[in-house]
């Protein structure tokens, strides 16, 4: 599926901190193109702006999930939890026919 990425539904909107935390685990990542989509994201006025499709949104939800099981810090399961529901959200808008877990 190709996406414009001049259309705002084919962002997500992350904060800096979420950012730094993901770009600090690329290994978790099966997908280097999303990684990459980490690293080059758009500074906007509260945080970044990645351009994603549907398939990068799970790769972001799974890296998540995956950190949040590696770490024993607060704080960024905190952050990595507020990500998973930006995800799903924006799930939403991608694909309507997507449940409330976000998955199809």
């Amino acid at each position: 599926m190709l996406f414009d990425p001049e259309k705002r539904e084919h962002f997500l909107n992350i904060t800096s901190h979420q950012r730094i935390i993901l770009m600090t685990y690329p290994e978790l990542y099966s997908d280097p193109e999303v990684f990459r989509h980490v690293s080059i994201a758009l500074k906007n006025v509260d945080g970044y702006k990645i351009l994603v499709s549907y398939f990068d949104l799970e790769e972001l939800e799974s890296v998540a999930i995956d950190i949040i099981q590696r770490v024993d810090d607060h704080e960024i399961a905190v952050e990595m939890d507020n990500l998973i529901e930006a995800v799903w959200n924006r799930e939403k808008c991608v694909d309507p026919d997507a449940d409330e877990t976000g998955k199809r």
